[in-house]
């Protein structure tokens, strides 16, 4: 009986789907509840450390909410984008 050799799989992508947008909606709420707890600090308490310390607070949030953001716009990187779409194994 002869062999029929096998054909090499080549994996196709019917279409891409983007999942949510979770990452960058969080960054950018984030974004928005720092600058609201900064203007909040400055409207009700008195000027003393507490208010100090709520605007660093603030200023916190707000740059974790911007490095949330910036991260989620960025394009995936290869070995990312092989892990997801599940062709790690087809080299």
């Amino acid at each position: 009986m002869r062999r029929v050799p096998q054909k090499r799989r080549i994996p196709v992508r019917l279409c891409y789907f983007e999942p949510l947008p979770i990452m960058k909606l969080a960054g950018f709420l984030l974004l928005i509840s720092g600058w609201c707890l900064v203007v909040a600090a400055l409207g009700m308490l008195p000027a003393s450390g507490a208010r100090a310390a709520f605007v660093v607070a603030g200023a916190a949030v707000e740059i974790v909410g911007l490095v949330l953001a910036i991260r989620a716009h960025l394009p995936p990187r290869n070995k990312t984008l092989r892990a997801v779409s599940g062709m790690e194994g087809m080299r």
